[in-house]
């Protein structure tokens, strides 16, 4: 019967292109699995490269390309290298938020000398030549957000300390008021393009 020939055809068919597709993909998961157990740390090109694999592997199911018996195989192993590797990711955040915590302590260690110096009546000109140098540096240090957003506020506080202390003496008001006003704006206009930065960044991860 030509129907029920052409029909065993094309299922032989399927099932060679199904196993012609599982091996390769296999071969490439084996790859990655050799390398992933080598890894020491997190690695996000490796994390790059089997999440390529596996939107590959995705298409072919998608296109109905490939068996279940062989896309639920490929879907288990892959699982299981994306686990090993977030563990490695999880360790390697752990650590970063640690180092993040130990620097933004020793920056607000410093900024809180800066604190009782301008409260002491200290020549406020070093302190804020200071504080915008530590300013710079927190912002090439690798800090996570939260603590960077910290040393951050507690920048702004000892700048609104430098302000009120001057606006309590009268009699050098003028002529305070203008490097204050600069060095605010300055500060102000540098939170704004960090804003807008992160804005830029958010909308770029979400199109990602």
């Amino acid at each position: 019967k030509s129907d029920v020939v052409q029909r065993a055809q094309m299922e032989w068919h399927f099932v060679v292109l199904s196993t012609k597709l599982y091996k390769n993909f296999k071969n490439q998961l084996e790859d990655l699995s050799d390398k992933i157990k080598r890894l020491e740390e997190f690695d996000e090109n490796l994390w790059n490269e089997l999440r390529d694999l596996w939107a590959g592997v995705q298409q072919h199911i998608f296109d109905k390309n490939i068996l279940r018996d062989h896309s639920d195989s490929l879907r288990e192993k892959s699982n299981a290298l994306f686990d090993e590797l977030k563990k490695l990711r999880k360790a390697r955040q752990s650590v970063m938020s640690q180092k993040s915590r130990d620097l933004a302590q020793q920056f607000s260690d410093k900024l809180s000398a800066i604190t009782a110096k301008i409260e002491s009546g200290a020549v406020i000109k070093p302190l804020i030549d200071e504080m915008i140098a530590i300013q710079k540096d927190i912002k090439q240090r690798g800090l996570l957000r939260k603590d960077f957003e910290a040393l951050l506020a507690r920048i702004n506080e000892n700048f609104n300390l430098i302000r009120s202390k001057r606006e309590s003496r009268p009699q050098h008001r003028h002529q305070d008021e203008g490097a204050a006003d600069k060095f605010n704006k300055r500060y102000e206009g540098l939170l704004g393009a960090i804003k807008r930065l992160e804005d830029s960044i958010a909308f770029e991860r979400k199109n990602i």
